[in-house]
């Protein structure tokens, strides 16, 4: 019968214990699946959009202004960059498993060049976009901030865009 034994995988220094490496993974895991889902459900739609605004008024945003909700005409937060930009965001606190489709991407195009006429255009979220939302993002000038992002933005990473 063979026996098994955990193999320790380090690149300098002392091998990592059996108890770090079951740390680090729990960590993962728990940053991954379960702290998302408390973010859902502890932010409502409406903090999730005024979290946005601190963000950009942190970031040097002025005339920063919350419309989401009934009326909003697909946008959610205005506001002019430091240089006089006009400055667009559609926010969607969505659970981790529902990413972002192309045809809400398509819709935020329109409200946001169509509609707003806005210099940057920021879909912002909290889960990740398909493929298809990310090409007509890119190929249309939409700054798409996913959770991995948003995670970093709020964390005090400023969004180049803005700047």
């Amino acid at each position: 019968m063979a026996q098994t034994r955990p193999v320790d995988n380090f690149v300098h220094g002392e091998p990592e214990s059996l108890d770090t490496r079951i740390d680090r993974r729990i960590t993962h895991i728990l940053g991954r699946t379960v702290v998302p889902m408390f973010n859902a459900l502890i932010m409502s739609w409406r903090e999730f959009e005024h979290h946005i605004a601190v963000l950009l008024r942190r970031d040097g945003c002025t005339d920063v202004v919350v419309h989401g909700g009934p009326g909003d005409r697909g946008v959610d937060v205005t506001a002019l960059t430091a240089d006089g930009r006009s400055v667009v965001v559609q926010c969607k606190s969505f659970a981790p498993y529902r990413p972002v489709w192309s045809g809400e991407v398509q819709k935020f195009l329109g409200a946001s060049r169509v509609q707003h006429r806005a210099d940057v255009a920021l879909f912002v979220a909290t889960t990740s976009f398909t493929p298809d939302a990310r090409a007509i993002a890119e190929t249309h000038g939409i700054t798409v901030v996913d959770r991995g992002h948003l995670e970093k933005w709020s964390a005090g990473v400023p969004l180049p865009v803005l700047q």
